[in-house]
């Protein structure tokens, strides 16, 4: 049964306030708190807001000071740097390396280069003069890069060559950190180092005494949702207490981001609601495509047509993040593309005349905007009856098979 919301007291309520605003930069709202409270008894309530007060939330501005304090030195050394993520497009090594793309524009440094697979160095010659930068938001365990260096033979070929590799993260777990560097003395890592969050040396919590109730709290509930003692406090026993503007990991307790089990989650991870969310992404990306049509030269008659377009639905979803103040990093990361298909979209979007060369929405495209605003329902019911029929007809709309990040 379910924890009653009406039975909070008031310093709860101020305490859930105060870490909304003060913690979450209101990223994290009071509802998803209240939401996630409801999870537990009564008597856990307590012990459960004291857990979310040693949650580290890093913004984008957090994200983007830790990678210029890593990277700064290589630039200022002039070597020549290669950035590759780790992971698949729409992995959160993709979304770094795009806030990278970012930084290094601002020191404005052509001795940049960017990759979307540590494949794609195989011809590239190395040298001494070489940084080689595999980039991830947190190394937990360890585990994950063990595989990622299993799953790339090339990766051994590459820790022979005379070129310096660092591994770069925002975190890393001091358990992890020991393990690879254990395990792969030739490579420097790169990150904030985090101590187990309910490690007996160094916990957020305090003393082994203080910390105990805590943890027994946080590895009931998360046994119960991963079915596995090994993953009840974070994937490979990371037990971290991370979330990142643009995502949680999995490495951070389960109980801030499962649902299974009819979990209320903090920060949903693999929420089952996204399903809807898709749903309701490709109907509103449908309206907005006959909305903006005119921007692509499209009429009514060519609608069907304009649905199957995966560049024309690329720009519209990437717009509708724009509008909502999305960030370029977390929009990369949402659509699953690495930074050469998000430069593809920039200057399509130019070409439309949907957004400038600093990717900021044109005057033409902003009316538009207000005047789509200015229809509640988002579009007149002309344009609606014109998007249902076109949709009718049209055999195949293309949708993102997966918005890749959110898998």
């Amino acid at each position: 049964m379910s924890f009653d919301l009406r039975k909070l007291t008031e310093q709860q309520k101020d305490t859930i306030e105060e870490l909304a605003k003060y913690r979450f930069n209101h990223r994290i709202s009071t509802r998803n708190i209240y939401d996630w409270l409801t999870n537990f008894k009564e008597v856990e309530v307590n012990d459960a807001l004291t857990i979310l007060s040693h949650v580290d939330y890093y913004t984008e501005d957090d994200i983007v000071a830790s990678l210029c304090c890593n990277i700064d030195s290589f630039i200022k050394l002039k070597k020549r740097l290669h950035f590759v993520p780790i992971g698949e497009p729409g992995k959160s090594g993709h979304s770094m390396v795009y806030v990278i793309q970012g930084v290094m524009k601002s020191y404005r440094s052509k001795k940049a280069h960017y990759y979307s697979s540590i494949d794609d160095l195989k011809g590239v010659k190395l040298t001494n003069k070489d940084v080689v930068f595999l980039v991830d938001d947190i190394i937990g365990s360890g585990k994950t890069f063990n595989d990622y260096y299993k799953a790339h033979p090339f990766l051994s070929t590459l820790f022979l060559s005379s070129a310096q590799i660092v591994l770069l993260a925002i975190i890393i777990s001091e358990k992890g950190y020991v393990r690879l560097a254990k395990r792969y003395p030739n490579i420097q890592l790169l990150g904030e180092v985090k101590p187990d969050a309910f490690s007996h040396t160094g916990s957020c919590f305090g003393s082994h005494y203080k910390m105990l109730p805590y943890r027994e709290l946080a590895f009931k509930y998360g046994k119960r949702l991963t079915g596995k003692k090994t993953e009840a406090l974070g994937y490979g026993n990371s037990q971290q207490m991370v979330v990142f503007s643009h995502a949680i990991p999995n490495n951070s307790l389960p109980i801030f981001w499962s649902t299974a089990k009819g979990w209320r989650p903090l920060v949903p991870r693999f929420v089952l609601q996204r399903g809807q969310r898709a749903l309701n992404e490709r109907n509103e990306g449908n309206r907005w495509l006959v909305f903006f049509r005119d921007f692509f030269h499209v009429r009514a008659d060519q609608l069907p047509n304009l649905f199957q377009d995966k560049t024309k639905y690329s720009l519209i979803l990437v717009l509708r993040m724009k509008m909502k103040n999305v960030s370029e990093a977390n929009i990369a990361n949402k659509l699953g593309l690495h930074f050469g298909e998000m430069e593809a979209l920039w200057k399509e979007g130019v070409k439309a005349d949907l957004w400038d060369t600093n990717h900021q929405p044109t005057d033409k495209c902003k009316r538009r905007f207000t005047e789509l605003m200015k229809k509640s329902e988002i579009l007149s019911s002309k344009n609606k009856h014109e998007a249902s029929r076109a949709i009718g007809d049209a055999k195949f709309i293309y949708v993102p098979e997966t918005f890749r990040g959110l898998k």
